[in-house]
């Protein structure tokens, strides 16, 4: 199994969850999730990467309290559900969420990633930025649920 075979098969089972325990939410309510996704994608996944070692630290600042090695990956969410982490060491990190109906969420996502790593905006997902020294990609996947996603680059 490649590694883009494995990730969409474990983002497919988190997002699987939280589709069979989301509610209706409040639009203020998407906003506030949408919001915290972004934010919680950086400061989880962008700024502990490379290695993502520090990554369930960052976590627990997001209410993500319990993180669960299930040996060839982490994950943990919070209590409500609302918001999801997967984390591969020296590898992959993602933020998974409910599905939201703001069309500007990608853009939002590519200028905040821009931001933290110093590198130009792209105009789409998937896109390609470094971290200290290493490549990353990026992708923003809106199908069944919102993930937010960077991966290491394999040379």
């Amino acid at each position: 199994m490649n590694v883009k075979s494995s990730v969409l098969i474990s983002l497919f089972s988190v997002i699987t969850a939280f589709s069979a325990s989301s509610s209706i939410a409040s639009d203020a309510s998407l906003e506030a999730t949408k919001a915290l996704a972004i934010k919680a994608f950086v400061d989880i996944c962008v700024r502990t990467a490379p290695s993502f070692a520090d990554a369930a630290i960052a976590a627990k600042s997001y209410g993500i309290d319990e993180i669960r090695d299930l040996g060839f990956m982490a994950m943990g969410a919070t209590s409500d559900q609302k918001v999801a982490v997967q984390i591969k060491k020296n590898m992959e990190c993602a933020i998974t969420t409910e599905s939201q109906t703001d069309a500007t969420l990608t853009r939002q996502f590519i200028q905040s990633v821009a931001e933290v790593t110093k590198s130009e905006p792209r105009a789409k997902v998937p896109f390609r930025a470094s971290v200290q020294s290493e490549t990353f990609i990026f992708q923003h996947d809106r199908e069944g649920g919102e993930a937010f996603v960077m991966l290491k680059q394999r040379n």
